[in-house]
This record gives C-alpha cells, sequence and structure tokens, in this order.
C-alpha cells in the first residue's frame, strides 16, 4: 500500500490541454550576470543550483501496474463486507 501510494503521488497530474508555458529560448548568461553568479554566497549557489538540477523521475510501466493492483486490493477484499 504504501508503494502503491508513492508510485501514485510522482504520476504525473495532467488534466486537460498542456497549459500554455513560456516559449522562449533559454537565457544566455554575458560576463556581467556570470560575475554576480560567482560573487553570491554558498547557500544562495546551493538554492539555484538544485532548483537548476531538479528532475522528476516518473515511474515504469511495471510500477504502475503494481500500484494498481495494491490500491484495488481493499476495495476487492472488503467488497463483500457490510
Amino acid at each position: 500500500m504504501v508503494d502503491g501510494s508513492r508510485c501514485l503521488r510522482v504520476m504525473p497530474n495532467i488534466l486537460g490541454p498542456r497549459p500554455t508555458g513560456n516559449h522562449w529560448v533559454s537565457y544566455a548568461y554575458d560576463w556581467i550576470d556570470l560575475l554576480g553568479q560567482a560573487e553570491q554566497d554558498e547557500a544562495e549557489k546551493l538554492a539555484v543550483q538544485r532548483k537548476q538540477n531538479f528532475v522528476r523521475i516518473r515511474p515504469s510501466s511495471v510500477e504502475i501496474m503494481h500500484m494498481d493492483l495494491a490500491l484495488s486490493w481493499p476495495a476487492h477484499y472488503l467488497a463483500s463486507a457490510p
């Protein structure tokens, strides 16, 4: 049940068409920007790096199948109970 809930939590939550997003190209840093980034304190550097390196790993089809089985098990087990 725990693994099934964990898998459900990382599933993409897509309802309807994709919302409009940012269509601009990625920003090219110039020398002033890079100099300002080098002068940041260590906590800000780590926060920016964490934000830039964030990756959401999506579950595989086998994990999704196991999630469906685990989350539907109580309904099958308790279907005959009043």
